[in-house]
Formats: C-alpha cells, sequence, structure tokens
C-alpha cells in the first residue's frame, strides 16, 4: 500500500511511505549509518479518542483509505503530504525538508458538527537497532530520550559514538508528555524497542495513574468542537555530535541545561546550575524545601545555585516565554551516611543459622514487602532467575560492596560478618578449596549448593564452574580483605593479610584457566566487571614479595590487555549480544596497554608488542563507546549518567553506570586533553545510582521509595522510567525504583571507587568542587570533602593537573584542602594514621613541588609516595 519517496538534499536524506518515515541518513557520512527501523519506522500514528460517548481508537497512518500527493518541489524545499479520515476526524500529514531541516506537521480536524475529545495521540519512534551474535554493534544506533515538556527530544547515535547525531523533537508550539513502549517490547533490553511520544495523554494517562503510577506532568487531552482542528510539530536534524546538538537545540527554542555535581545529589552539596537559552528564563521548584539563588548571567548562559534540604525526587521547572520544561533531581543523604546505613542492612541481613546449608548468606530482601528471601524462600521470583538470592552477580556483589567500604570506613562487626560469609558459604562451598580437583573454582547457578550435590557430573552439574564474570567478585572480596588488614591493624581478621591475598591471586589465576579448560570460555576476551581489582593484586604480590606470582598473573594479564588492543573487534559483547557491562573492564585494560606499549614500530607480523598508537586509539575509542551508551543530553537523575541497553526506557541506573562512571571520571583526570565536558558527565555517573540507595531521617520517613526503619538502607537492583511494564527479574513495575536490589551493590563499588574531591578550573562555571564545598580564603580556596570516601582529591586546571591518593587515612571532613590561587601551595588535612599506608602524589605540566617539612622533592611527571605523619600534608610550588 503506497509509494516510497524520497526527501533528500544535500544535507540529509529521508524516505517516506503513507506518511511514516523509512529511512534517515546524513548525505556527508562515510559510514552511511542508517538511523530508523525499515520496518517500524518513524511517525507511525495512534489516536484514542471519544466520540457520541464512545471510546474509540484509530491508527490514521494504516488505514487502506489514506491518500498521498508524492513529492512536490517548491524552491529549494520538498514537500510530502498524505491524508486520511474515519467517520468523524481527519488527519494530514505533511513533511517539508527544508535545508537542514525536515519539518512534520501533523493536523487533526473534526469533520462533524459534535465535539470529538482526544485523548491520546501518540508518535512512534523505532530507531535501527538491532543486535545479534558475531555482529559489530558499533553502526548500531541507540536512542536517548527526553520527554518533558516543550524541552522534550529524542536524540541517535551510533553505539561507537561516533557522529552525527539524528534528532527529533517537538517544533516551537508543540511537546511531548508521556511516553511508552508497546507492550510486546523489553522482555529483554537488548531487544530492539519502539518509543512512542505522547502530546495528549488523557486516556493512557488517565489509566496508568488509576493503577497507581505517579506521573511527573499531568495528563491531558484536547476538545475539538465541530469542524475544528488541533496541530501538533515535529522538527528532524542532524547534529555533527553532541556539543552541536546542544548548540542546535538552544538555537531552535529549546533549553540547555549543564548542572554539577549531576542530577543525583547528596543533601550536604549545592547544586551549580547553567541554562542556556535565547531567552530570559525562570527558574522554579516542585517543592518549598528547595532554594534556587540567581547568581549572573553571561550572554545566553544563566547560572544558578540550588540548595536542598528535603530528600527525594524534586521537579525543577524552566519558563521561557510561553513554554516550559523540566530538570529531576534526586536528593540523597551524605555518601558517608549511605555507606554506613548500606553496609549495616547487609551485615544485619545475614544468615546466621548453623543449620543453614547457606549460612553466612548476605540475604536478598524485597524492599516492598518485608520479605528476606533465601533458598527457602525465593519470594517472588521465578524460573531460572533464581540465582539471584545466592549467586552470579546479584549474589556476589552483596560482599564485593561491603568489603569495598572496610577498606575505607572498617567496622569490626562488618569485617566479622564478611569473615562468616568467607568461612561458611565461600570455602568449600561456593568456592573449592585446595583439596578438591580445580582449587579456587567458583560454582554457578542456581546456587553451589544444588550444584555440588546434581546427579550431573558434567558442566551443567557438578563442574559448573566456568561463569568467568563470577570470579572476579570473590577475587575483590579476598583483596578487600588483604587491604583491610594491612592498613588497619586495630581491625582482627581470622586469617592473615597474606592469606587473603594469596586466595585473591589464585581465584584470579582460577579465572583464566578453569573456564577455559571446563567449558572453552576465555576471560581473556571478555571484559568483566571487578577485574579492575587484578592490576592491584599484582602490585601487592610484589609489594609482598610474591615475585613469582605476580609475573604469573600479570603475564594473564598482559595477555588480555593485548588482545582488546590489537584484535577485539566488539567490546559489546557479554553473555548478551550487545550489553554495557565492560565498561570499567575495558577502561582498566586501556591503562594496561599504554603502560606497557612500545614507541618503537614494530614491523615483525609475529611480534607481540604493543604499539603506542593502538593503544591511545583502543582509549579513546573505548571512552567514546561509553559516553555514546549513557545518558548525556537528558537532564533527570534516572537518565543522565547512566548506562543505555538498547534504549532507555527500561532498566536505567544500572550497576554499570556508576563503574563505567568510574572509567570516565580517570580518563577526565589523567587522559583527556579536554576533561571539564566529560568530567561533568563523569561526576554525575558516579553518583547516579545512589538514587536507588533507600535511606532517610524520621521526618522522610526513612526512604523515598520504601518508606519504614526497617528498609533504611536496602537497595534497589534498577529504575524503571515507564510507568507500567515488567523490571528485567520479571516483576511488575509502575514505574520507579525495584524492590529487589539484584546487582546495584556492584555499582556502589564503582561509586566507592571513583568517590573523589575535585577542584576544577571549569571554562563554563568558572572555578568548581565536585564532592565537596567549596569556598574563597585571602588567595585561595578552601574545599570541604563530601564526597563520603575521602581518599582523592584532584586538581584539574587548564594549565595542568594535580592527583592525591591516600592508604589508610581520610580527608578531614572540614577545611580538607588548601589550594592556594596558581597552584603555589597545596595543604591537606587528613584523619586517622594507618601503619601501612602511603599517600601518592602526581603533579602534570605544574612543575616541581617541595614536601613542606621534610623537603622532599615531587618532580613533575613522576609518581611520589610518602608517608602520612602529623594529620596535614603541604606541597609548596618550586620556584
Amino acid at each position: 500500500m503506497g509509494k516510497q519517496y524520497y526527501l533528500t538534499n544535500g544535507s540529509c536524506r529521508f524516505q517516506v511511505k503513507n506518511g511514516i518515515l523509512y529511512s534517515a541518513g546524513a548525505v556527508r557520512d562515510a559510514a552511511q549509518t542508517e538511523y530508523i527501523n525499515e520496518t517500524r519506522g518513524f511517525g507511525s500514528l495512534s489516536l484514542a479518542y471519544v466520540f457520541r460517548g464512545e471510546q474509540a481508537g484509530w491508527e490514521p497512518l494504516k488505514t487502506k483509505k489514506l491518500t498521498d500527493e508524492g513529492v512536490q518541489r517548491q524552491g529549494r524545499k520538498l514537500s510530502y503530504r498524505c491524508h486520511a479520515e474515519n467517520e468523524c476526524l481527519s488527519v494530514d500529514v505533511s513533511y517539508v525538508l527544508d535545508k537542514d531541516t525536515l519539518h512534520e506537521k501533523i493536523t487533526v480536524t473534526n469533520l462533524t458538527r459534535e465535539p470529538v475529545e482526544l485523548e491520546d495521540f501518540g508518535i512512534s519512534l523505532s530507531c535501527h537497532t538491532d543486535f545479534g551474535w558475531g555482529k559489530d554493534a558499533s553502526g548500531e544506533v541507540l536512542g536517548h530520550h527526553f520527554v518533558a515538556g516543550h524541552g522534550s527530544h529524542s536524540t541517535f547515535s551510533r553505539c561507537d559514538g561516533t557522529g552525527p547525531v539524528f534528532t527529533a523533537m517537538p517544533a516551537p508550539g508543540s511537546q511531548w508528555i508521556f511516553y511508552d513502549c508497546p507492550e510486546e517490547a523489553g522482555k529483554q533490553v537488548q531487544e530492539k524497542d519502539t518509543v512512542i511520544v505522547y502530546p495528549l495523554n488523557a486516556r493512557i494517562g488517565r489509566q496508568k495513574q488509576e493503577m497507581g503510577a505517579k506521573l511527573r506532568i499531568p495528563y491531558q487531552g484536547h476538545t475539538l468542537e465541530g469542524k475544528e482542528s488541533w496541530e501538533t510539530a515535529c522538527d528532524f536534524f542532524f547534529a555533527a555530535d553532541y556539543e552541536d546538538c546542544k548548540k542546535e537545540l538552544t538555537a531552535r527554542g529549546q533549553v540547555q541545561a549543564e548542572s554539577i555535581p549531576g542530577y543525583t545529589v547528596p543533601r550536604d552539596l549545592q547544586v551549580s546550575l547553567c541554562l542556556t537559552a535565547g531567552m530570559p528564563v525562570t527558574v522554579m521548584a516542585d517543592r518549598e524545601d528547595v532554594e534556587i539563588t540567581f547568581l549572573r548571567s553571561e550572554g545566553s548562559h544563566h547560572f544558578y545555585q540550588l540548595s536542598f534540604s528535603g530528600l527525594g525526587e524534586r521537579d525543577i521547572r524552566i519558563a521561557y516565554g510561553e513554554y516550559s520544561t523540566h530538570l529531576y533531581y534526586f536528593i540523597t543523604e551524605p555518601i558517608g551516611t549511605l555507606l554506613e546505613k548500606r553496609a549495616a542492612f547487609l551485615a544485619r541481613h545475614q544468615v546466621k543459622e548453623e543449620d543453614k546449608w547457606y549460612r553466612g548468606l548476605f540475604t536478598e530482601w524485597n524492599n516492598e514487602t518485608g520479605v528476606e528471601l533465601s533458598p527457602d524462600n525465593y519470594d517472588k521470583i521465578r524460573g531460572w532467575r533464581i540465582y539471584e538470592v545466592t549467586c552470579d552477580d546479584p549474589g556476589l556483589s552483596k560482599p564485593a560492596f561491603l568489603s569495598t567500604k572496610q577498606t575505607v570506613a572498617p567496622v569490626q562487626e562488618q569485617v566479622d560478618a564478611l569473615e562468616d560469609y568467607i568461612a561458611c558459604f565461600v570455602w568449600g562451598g561456593l568456592q573449592q578449596t585446595e583439596e578438591e580437583p580445580y582449587p579456587y573454582a567458583i560454582y554457578g547457578i542456581p546456587d553451589w549448593y544444588t550444584l555440588r550435590n546434581s546427579r550431573k557430573k558434567g558442566n551443567s552439574g557438578r563442574t559448573h564452574l566456568w561463569r568467568i564474570y563470577d570470579y572476579p567478585h570473590i577475587a575483590l572480596l579476598y583483596f578487600n580483605m588483604y587491604e583491610t588488614a594491612r592498613l588497619y591493624p586495630e581491625i582482627t581478621t581470622r586469617l592473615s593479610g597474606k592469606t587473603y591475598l594469596y586466595r585473591a591471586y589464585r581465584t584470579a589465576l582460577a579465572m583464566f584457566q578453569v573456564p577455559e579448560e571446563l567449558d572453552g570460555w576465555s576471560a581473556l576476551k571478555t571484559g568483566l566487571y571487578n577485574e579492575l581489582v587484578i592490576p592491584q593484586i599484582i602490585e601487592a604480590l610484589q609489594r609482598e614479595g610474591y615475585s613469582f606470582e605476580s609475573d604469573r598473573l600479570g603475564g594473564y594479564w598482559r595477555r588480555k590487555a593485548a588482545w582488546f588492543v590489537q584484535e577485539c573487534k566488539d567490546i559489546f559483547g557479554s553473555e548478551y549480544p550487545f550489553d554495557t557491562t565492560g565498561f570499567e573492564s575495558t577502561h582498566i585494560l586501556a591503562k594496561e596497554a599504554l603502560r606497557q606499549a612500545s614507541f618503537e614500530r614494530e614491523d615483525n607480523i609475529f611480534g607481540k608488542e604493543i604499539s603506542y598508537e593502538k593503544a591511545a586509539i583502543f582509549m579513546e575509542n573505548q571512552i567514546s563507546c561509553n559516553v555514546a551508551c549513557r545518558g548525556l543530553l537528558e537532564p533527570a537523575y534516572f537518565w543522565y549518567g547512566s548506562d543505555y541497553r538498547g534504549n532507555n526506557m527500561h532498566y536505567t541506573l544500572s550497576y554499570m553506570s556508576q563503574m563505567g562512571g568510574w572509567a570516565l571520571l580517570d580518563y577526565a583526570c589523567y587522559y583527556a586533553k579536554e576533561p571539564f565536558e566529560i568530567l561533568r558527565l563523569a561526576y554525575g555517573s558516579i553518583l547516579s545510582s545512589w538514587a536507588l540507595l533507600n535511606s532517610g531521617d524520621e521526618k522522610s520517613g526513612y526512604g523515598w521509595w520504601f518508606p519504614g526503619k526497617e528498609n533504611d538502607g536496602c537497595a534497589c537492583g534498577g529504575f524503571e522510567p515507564l510507568y507500567g511494564h515488567r523490571t528485567w527479574l520479571e516483576q511488575p513495575c509502575l514505574g520507579g525504583a525495584w524492590y529487589y536490589s539484584c546487582e546495584i551493590d556492584l555499582g556502589f563499588c564503582g561509586g566507592v571507587r571513583g568517590a573523589s574531591v575535585i577542584l576544577a578550573e571549569d571554562p563554563l562555571f568558572g572555578m568548581t568542587a565536585y564532592g565537596a564545598g567549596l569556598c574563597r580564603k585571602e588567595e585561595g580556596w578552601i574545599l570541604h570533602g563530601r564526597d563520603g570516601v575521602g581518599r582523592r582529591f584532584h586538581y584539574i586546571g587548564k594549565q595542568g593537573k594535580i592527583h592525591v591518593e591516600l592508604e589508610g587515612v581520610r580527608l578531614e571532613p572540614e577545611e580538607s584542602i588548601y589550594m592556594e590561587d596558581g597552584c603555589r601551595r597545596l595543604e591537606l588535612r587528613f584523619t586517622g594514621q594507618g601503619t601501612e599506608g602511603n599517600i601518592k602524589i602526581l603533579t602534570e605540566e605544574l612543575g616541581d613541588y617541595l614536601v613542606e617539612g621534610s623537603g622532599a622533592l615531587i618532580r613533575e611527571g613522576e609518581a611520589f609516595a610518602c608517608r602520612p605523619e602529623g594529620g596535614r600534608l603541604s606541597l609548596v610550588r618550586k620556584q
């Protein structure tokens, strides 16, 4: 039915059929990327209306009565128009290609003299997202949707981050207020989905609200009196990249926001907000516990400071002219409080019964009902997903986080809980001992008890030891126990620190050996979360005198880095054809590749050396992919900084939001030529998933998502942006946080690793602090540490950088750091006296420094370490 027409000029190309776009691309795109799903298209319409008291639905562009006029030339413009009608309504769709923009106008007319209530009007957008095994995902397209009134937009970019960026937006005067996906979509987040945006949503919005969903924008419809018409319009264009896209959106009448430190914000931090607009703006909050202070305007940039005294979701409404849009923030308790509450919650929910085979297990918790899950009660988890309770990434994530927290702020009772987990659940249960056939191997799903007692002798039973993802979590657990014993002698452990280090080493070694031997699954060819601990294990082995073990594990690690740099064609593959699980790993491997790379060209085709050129290219490519699969232009806490798996309508704020955020932060601090914009995204990513840690004070009910003191410190595994679909674990959700924690503690590991106090000379905001309060003092700046960890400080300036990392001690919370103008002097105040810890310092492009008191010289670009003594360290720039 209908012919397909070209709408093409020297800038962009489109194909239209029956009023629906089935192809889109930029003419000068060398890759000739296809952005639209050729089967589903862009622009299919769905209407819901009431006529003569009867509800009805209609898809006007799929009717047999549709007519079109083909393509018409109007000077340099090309136009297309089609028309459809039924017993009471007509719909006209027109496209005009004018220079670099395709304008679409949709007109709905009441053909009768009686009123027709337009309830829903949906516009479907289906991008070219087609992931498959053995298929390079880099050229596939991800949809980034932001729906919040007149400032809504949908951007579509390649998974590898290369431009251009295809953008759809409501034209000036039009808006999108609601979004949804078809019922059949999203059973797995890797499937290609259609997103439907709604200018009108009275029926579907009312239905969702009656089900219990909390809509952020009130639903609305429109009544057409006799012979009246209603219009909505969309504009489509290509931008060179994300920065160009922001400029284009502003030029086309929208407001663009930059928010430091992101959109998930601890209550003890203030927000620096810059709104870029071509007209005056007014900023309003939905609650009285938000203080908005206007600071200044610089051309089209308008700067504000936001302070929050409450907790939970906050809606900041931006009015500009006759239009408005929204920013969505989530306010948490201070990060240090979150760490303590989560750790205490996990230790409190540990199985203590001696007669249970799963004694020592840190249990899953139903935040909604207060049910503690176990192998005797899987609650609402069904089928093969019951593994979530004891093993795999969800089960192993809890001790991974709890042990990570001990390396920062140890608590003896929590260390004891970890010792119970290791002694009762891991050693000889989850993990084979040295006396068993596969020493240090880790059992997989559904749980180790079932597998050890299985009648099956093979890999689906007694030798189900081949899932490579499980090993790094246990290696991290052991290494963290070693670090806790090393850095905090006041903390007692049942085994020596060196014993834990040896177990960490053997577990990491088993990861490379056992799965490949049993199943042919090589850990050398897949990025694994938490495996970034391996270089730390290698370094610790060398420090403790285990040179052979260090070299042996280091050999595997170097081979893995070499494979990713020299042979890897698709960094998105995991247990699914497309996944975001590797971005923490690919970055640490890129760092290793750069460390061992050779500047000398190797012409021997059998040579094993990594060229510096290939290592540098891999570093940039994997960061570009990381950014492309992450919320960037979407100013909402559940999108900004979150990783996206196919689109941003399902399962956001996953563990990789923070873990991959660490990679972005490390890149911004140590590698980026232009670090400031990626630094904003990185820190927003580091903070993002803290929104899923349910906590609060008495006034807030001890939690935004699941109130009640018993839930203070529980966590949510992900976020569902849709107002009524199912979670990845197959539980119904009306939008918001899950009631199971699933794998989110892995994200919290990344949150701890990335936590930093940063002073940045931002070209847009000026001197700005991340993870700290900032105030001017004499000829310098005072920072009050608020990152919750107090282990890292970075100065990122236009002329150079300073990096400081503390071991066994933490920055004082008040007046933590003083930086004198011109980086002439740096003072740090810290608390705690770890006997084995060091303070590590690196300066870049600022010349040499002297340690005040000792006179020790810190040479530019050379790593320096000293012992933390006296609670203070002062560095003076050498003249």
